[in-house]
Order: C-alpha cells, then sequence, then structure tokens
C-alpha cells in the first residue's frame, strides 16, 4: 500500500496537468468510497491486498491534489490558511480514531 501511495503522489502531478487538478480530485474522492467498500468485503488475502493496493493509489492521488488545490485556495485567498487545512484534517483523524476506540470498545466494531 505505501509503494503505490508513494508511486501515485508522483504520478498525480502528470495526472492533474493532464485533466486538472479539480477533475482529478473528483476522481480520487468518488473511488476512494467504493475501494473501502472492497477492503471491508475482502474474503481472502489476495483480494485484500488487491484492494490495499488500490487504497494506496488513490490515497496518494487524493492526498496529493488536495495538497494542490489547498495550494490554490490559498494563492486566491492572499492570506496564509494552509496550515489550517492541515490542521483541521488532524482534528479530523484524531476525532475518528477516538469515536472508532469508543465503539469498539463499547463493542459495536
Amino acid at each position: 500500500m505505501t509503494v503505490l501511495y508513494l508511486a501515485a503522489m508522483s504520478a498525480s502531478g502528470a495526472l492533474a496537468a493532464r485533466i486538472g487538478v479539480r477533475a482529478a480530485l473528483l476522481i480520487a474522492l468518488l473511488a476512494i468510497g467504493p475501494v473501502l467498500g472492497l477492503l471491508v468485503a475482502a474474503r481472502s488475502g489476495l483480494w485484500l491486498g488487491l484492494a490495499l493496493s488500490l487504497y494506496g493509489a488513490l490515497a496518494g492521488l487524493l492526498d496529493s491534489t488536495m495538497n494542490a488545490e489547498g495550494a490554490r485556495v490559498e494563492q486566491a485567498s492572499a492570506k496564509p490558511i494552509f496550515v489550517q487545512f492541515h490542521a483541521i484534517a488532524s482534528a479530523t483523524v484524531a476525532a475518528s480514531a477516538l469515536v472508532s476506540g469508543w465503539l469498539a470498545f463499547e463493542g459495536y466494531a
């Protein structure tokens, strides 16, 4: 997963140059949800490996295109707001981990 994540981050610049940052971002956003479903539905190591590989590639594309779009928004606003985007993302991950841990503790997950 990590190798494909890094490869997708490297290749995303070329894809974004060809189809546009917003289009690449939209593709990644629309595709990553169903891939999460594939992760849950995987019933063998092979399918889990394939789903993780696809997830890694899409996550790398999503990460780099979100950063490119964030940089564009920051340039348009003429204010240093990029750090706030990363802070919000980190807070969301932390909140998700807390909720997931609580759900697991309560026996829901």
